[in-house]
């Protein structure tokens, strides 16, 4: 079964070439053959040599055993990591097309494991393949950033209701330290004359946003809530980068944060499984609405 087109005539073979499946059929060929394995398959290079021979080191041929050859799993997940920031520092906005050789040269790596990470992306909704012109960056909308505001409800609850249960006093000192940290923050913002924040101070948040979360998620204890949770904020991250604005986080959201958490962490101390998830939900909602409201103003102020 052949898996690749008939190479070109710079390889240097007398006739044509392909790269097959070895099967009991193709067995008894009398052409030359050159074996190799690929994903537990026995591989083989069938070509008449004639008065040629071929050339292992022309650039076609290299390419073609470079694509025989396994994807490295530790490249394919260092792709994926470096895309991933890409998108959630907003360096690569929606509608950008993600180019695999322009990547494989930024990351260093082969094209191979950046198209696995872009296909992993895609599985996850944050890329979209367009047929016949390539892969970008997905464009969200009110509704898709409604439906993660819900599903991080449902999810990120449940996990602080978990964590009032099991938390530990090293994990409440790291919640505390982030939220100190949330606090200068939000203290730099109410000094500013704008009265909201610069885009300094908005990623400054958004790490430390990120993180309280991701600590809180661990001190559940429970690896499958905080896979789910994973996957769920993979996208979240997102969507956060591409839609945030810095005049989003004025003064009086960073302070009403702030608090929340306080009152959050507060409950955590307490062991309250039942007000911890409450102030969980709250703060989830109270995000949402004034995302979401923000967008909306945007959209009347264009028209």
């Amino acid at each position: 079964m052949e898996i690749l087109p008939t190479l070109p005539n710079t390889l240097g073979v007398a006739a044509p070439m392909a790269i097959q499946i070895l099967t009991p059929q193709t067995l008894d060929s009398p052409e030359q053959t050159s074996d190799h394995h690929f994903a537990g398959h026995h591989i083989i290079l069938r070509y008449n040599v004639g008065a040629a021979s071929i050339d292992r080191n022309c650039l076609p041929f290299r390419q073609a055993m470079q694509a025989s050859k396994p994807v490295d799993r530790s490249l394919a997940e260092k792709s994926y990591d470096y895309i991933r920031e890409k998108l959630a520092s907003g360096e690569f906005p929606p509608g950008k097309q993600l180019v695999n050789r322009t990547l494989a040269v930024e990351i260093g790596v082969s094209v191979i494991p950046v198209r696995e990470a872009i296909n992993r992306l895609s599985s996850e909704g944050v890329v979209r393949h367009v047929p016949g012109a390539g892969a970008y960056v997905r464009k969200t909308d009110r509704q898709d950033l409604n439906n993660i505001y819900v599903l991080r409800d449902a999810l990120e609850s449940c996990a602080a209701s978990e964590a009032a249960q099991y938390i530990t006093e090293d994990q409440l000192d790291e919640l505390a330290h982030i939220l100190d940290r949330a606090r200068e923050t939000a203290m730099q913002i109410r000094v500013s004359s704008k009265g909201y924040s610069n885009k300094r101070q908005l990623e400054r948040w958004m790490n430390d946003e990120q993180q309280f979360h991701q600590r809180l998620v661990e001190a559940s204890r429970n690896p499958l809530l905080a896979k789910v949770i994973k996957d769920n904020r993979a996208i979240a991250m997102v969507f956060a980068a591409q839609r945030y604005d810095p005049r989003l986080l004025t003064t009086e959201v960073a302070q009403e944060t702030c608090e929340s958490k306080a009152e959050l962490l507060q409950a955590l101390r307490d062991r309250d499984p039942h007000r911890a998830r409450q102030l969980m939900s709250d703060q989830i909602c109270r995000g949402r609405k004034t995302v979401i409201g923000f967008l909306n103003q945007q959209r009347r102020d264009r028209i």
